[in-house]
């Protein structure tokens, strides 16, 4: 008789020893994947697309993003411009075949980003195509709107915060692409290859 209580009593320890033992590997695994370094906060800032490596990098103290090499970039008054020509673009003028791209850091000392994005789009836009709405971009906040300029050019906003609280990046982009070469794919990658370091 006490053979059978005593191998009970075994029996019913091992299975609460692996049963215990079991949890404590779950818990242990769940803290290893908390402290990976895939953590938003560790990687906001780090480029999270496939850049083609034959892009080229554009880089000021404020930020950097990479570009597809043929695009033309310029500063203009402190604001970044790029320029991306398709085959297919008429002389002068407008681009009727590719893509512009604008990165501009503004003082938002004065209201806080909602307010500067609300007054942002109605001193700008002729018709609003696109209601400013909250996203999140590398961990930021941020808004995007799209909206039609006075010489009737459709063009994105994104506006994204900064940590400081006192100055936004405003990035803008018109896409003409009547052959369907993938520009938005690729704005897209320059805006995910972008590192902010304000």
């Amino acid at each position: 008789m006490n053979k059978k209580v005593f191998t009970i009593v075994f029996v019913v320890a091992l299975i609460t020893g692996i049963f215990g033992y079991t949890q404590y590997q779950g818990n242990q695994d769940e803290k290893l994947a908390d402290n990976s370094p895939t953590q938003e906060n560790q990687d906001r800032d780090k480029p999270t697309a496939e850049i083609p490596i034959d892009w080229e990098e554009f880089s000021t103290s404020s930020f950097s993003f990479n570009h597809p090499p043929e695009a033309k970039v310029d500063t203009e008054r402190g604001q970044i411009r790029l320029r991306f020509i398709g085959p297919d673009s008429q002389m002068g003028g407008e681009i009727t075949d590719g893509f512009t791209f604008y990165v501009d850091v503004e003082d938002v000392s004065n209201s806080d980003l909602e307010d500067f994005v609300n007054m942002k789009y109605q001193e700008e836009s002729r018709e609003l195509i696109e209601e400013p709405h909250e996203i999140e971009v590398k961990g930021r906040e941020a808004y995007r709107f799209k909206i039609r300029t006075e010489l009737g050019v459709e063009s994105t906003k994104v506006v994204l915060g900064t940590d400081d609280e006192t100055k936004a990046f405003v990035v803008s982009f018109a896409v003409q692409d009547p052959n369907e070469e993938g520009y938005e794919d690729m704005i897209e990658k320059m805006m995910k290859s972008m590192k902010l370091n304000q």
